[in-house]
């Protein structure tokens, strides 16, 4: 949808001009000065077209099953901190973003769980700048979340891609990103990381789920609801650890050579219009 938007964009728009995504569970709260949020988000663009921006965002945006869960567990132990922090590896996201029409020839936004984050990515590897505008403040309307195991899988593929980039981008020199990113040696790493980072989270679970049942029983609660999401996160690690690194790395070469496309087809879609 969000590829389809930029397409609609450079075909009414003018050639350099704001593009602003929000999802409709966004709410833009009010405004400290007399200036619309959207004006400012898309006059911080058309002053810097290699800016992508976005305002601050409150409630839970972005948040994955597996965090979803972990603050499940957090209630369930009564603990208002969270077990894990949340990672944040972008300031902004898709659900409230800006940028100029001109960022949208290079890339489209690929078809898999976090394609926001990796969208950005991309431009992070080009020296594009990501900023947060602490001016616009917005809040994700809260719903419940149902956990299942479909699509605690789905995200997970999605999260080992948007890692694989995003780690390329932290640790490399921007001329090495490419490099890495065709190496399979480097997606093992990735995989693995993501193996050990859900052991972890599985090992403190499991470590919490006796003493948080006997602390329930004695105040005559029945189940304490630990169990089916741990059983959740065991089975999610297991599919984690049998995604074969290579499968990722040629999915993600296949929406490279989409790339390439992508930007012919934008050329020929503004020659038409231009027509």
């Amino acid at each position: 949808v969000r590829s389809y938007a930029m397409v609609l964009a450079n075909l009414i728009g003018k050639r350099s001009s704001s593009i602003t995504m929000i999802d409709d569970d966004i709410v833009i709260l009010p405004h400290a000065r007399k200036v619309s949020a959207i004006d400012t988000l898309e006059q911080d663009v058309l002053d810097n077209p290699r800016l992508l921006t976005g305002g601050t965002l409150k409630g839970s945006p972005d948040e994955s099953s597996i965090e979803t869960a972990i603050r499940m567990i957090c209630r369930f132990i009564g603990s208002r901190k969270h077990l894990f922090s949340s990672e944040m590896p972008m300031p902004i996201s898709g659900g409230l973003l800006t940028f100029n029409s001109t960022c949208s020839n290079l890339y489209p936004f690929p078809r898999w769980y976090n394609e926001d984050w990796a969208w950005l990515a991309q431009y992070q590897a080009r020296g594009y700048n990501i900023r947060v505008e602490r001016r616009v403040v917005a809040k994700q309307l809260s719903s419940r979340k149902n956990l299942s195991l479909t699509t605690m899988k789905r995200e997970q593929d999605g999260e080992l891609l948007f890692e694989a980039v995003n780690w390329a981008i932290k640790n490399y020199s921007r001329t090495y990103v490419d490099r890495a990113l065709r190496s399979l040696a480097y997606w093992e790493d990735v995989a693995r990381e993501e193996v050990i980072y859900l052991n972890r989270i599985i090992e403190l679970v499991s470590a919490m789920e006796i003493p948080l049942a006997e602390a329930q029983l004695k105040l005559g609660q029945r189940g304490t609801g630990v169990r089916p999401i741990l059983r959740l996160l065991k089975h999610t690690k297991n599919y984690v650890a049998s995604i074969k690194p290579v499968a990722m790395m040629k999915r993600y070469s296949r929406y490279l050579e989409g790339v390439k496309r992508w930007r012919c087809f934008l050329k020929a879609a503004k020659r038409c219009e231009m027509d």
